[in-house]
């Protein structure tokens, strides 16, 4: 099993959020970088993933996994910032491109993400929160330099359908 920690905000995503402050960026009468995340809500419509970077957390030849940013989104008017959420979130990585497409497709790794273990990763931007994941591939990495990273949103039972967002395609250096 990998031990997940939450990594910090990358350098694009903190700029943002510094710009942001210094815009007095706000949304309802409420500032985006209140040191409080949002209620955490039950159904979203959608799910961001706009970071996938592959990273070397061992120091060896290689990438030893992903850092992923993960938001949720609900569709106006409840709000235009991103959300925190009650549900699961799967991930999935395929290798090569679109395998995420395929229903026949294997992934070569999964994570799953409880509410609870989503809140030790929160994470503020200047679109609201989300979550900062470590998907590690321990002895499992990939053999393919193009993998495919899939994201699924599990709401608790009877309050809404699951969300999938758009299969990501990325390169990676293979160990």
């Amino acid at each position: 099993m990998t031990r997940r920690r939450p990594v910090p905000l990358l350098p694009a995503v903190a700029a943002a959020v510094l710009l942001a402050a210094a815009s007095g960026c706000a949304q309802q009468g409420k500032n985006v970088l209140t040191k409080r995340p949002p209620r955490p809500v039950a159904r979203v419509d959608r799910i961001v993933l706009p970071t996938q970077d592959p990273v070397n957390w061992d120091g060896r030849p290689g990438a030893d996994g992903l850092a992923v940013q993960v938001y949720f989104f609900r569709r106006p008017p409840a709000t235009a910032l991103a959300v925190t959420v009650t549900g699961t979130l799967h991930l999935a990585l395929y290798e090569g491109p679109s395998a995420g497409d395929d229903p026949q497709a294997q992934p070569l790794l999964t994570w799953k993400f409880t509410a609870k273990e989503l809140d030790t990763c929160l994470a503020r931007a200047a679109w609201g929160w989300g979550y900062a994941l470590r998907l590690g591939w321990g002895d499992r990495p990939p053999e393919a330099s193009v993998v495919t990273l899939t994201a699924r949103y599990v709401p608790p039972e009877g309050t809404g359908m699951p969300v999938s967002a758009k299969p990501t395609t990325l390169s990676i250096a293979p160990r």
